[in-house]
């Protein structure tokens, strides 16, 4: 596919002008920024595309995008190795209000991680296969 064609099936004639264009490409980044930040939010997400994995139609509907959910496990990657290096470094926090929001950002980069990784590898299955 040459780079024209591909130029014009993101961008249609008249797109600047078109309010349902503008619209989708709002929804599908602000989609996507929450599943690299709060992917928790789509744990049901998650267990649809589980329970549907070997239904192509049901996971090409996926909320989010693959990206997001592949820039989630990137970002929550690198905070959780900023954490990690954090304790390393300095040492265990010594008071416990520094102790609660270590453990509490922690446990929320797993999450997110653990979530996006299970879409991830559904989704990648499903494109393989």
């Amino acid at each position: 596919m040459r780079l024209g064609s591909r130029l014009r099936g993101e961008f249609p004639r008249g797109w600047w002008r078109s309010a349902r264009w503008w619209i989708t490409g709002i929804r599908e980044l602000a989609l996507s920024t929450v599943a690299a930040v709060a992917t928790v939010v789509f744990v049901g997400e998650m267990v649809r595309v589980v329970r549907h994995h070997d239904e192509p139609l049901v996971i090409s509907r996926l909320l989010g995008t693959f990206e997001g959910y592949v820039a989630s496990l990137l970002v929550n990657g690198a905070g959780l190795g900023v954490l990690v290096a954090m304790a390393i470094e300095d040492g265990l926090p010594v008071s416990p209000g520094a102790v609660a929001l270590t453990a509490l950002l922690t446990a929320w980069c797993l999450l997110n991680i653990a979530v996006s990784a299970v879409v991830f590898v559904v989704v990648a299955r499903s494109r393989i296969r």
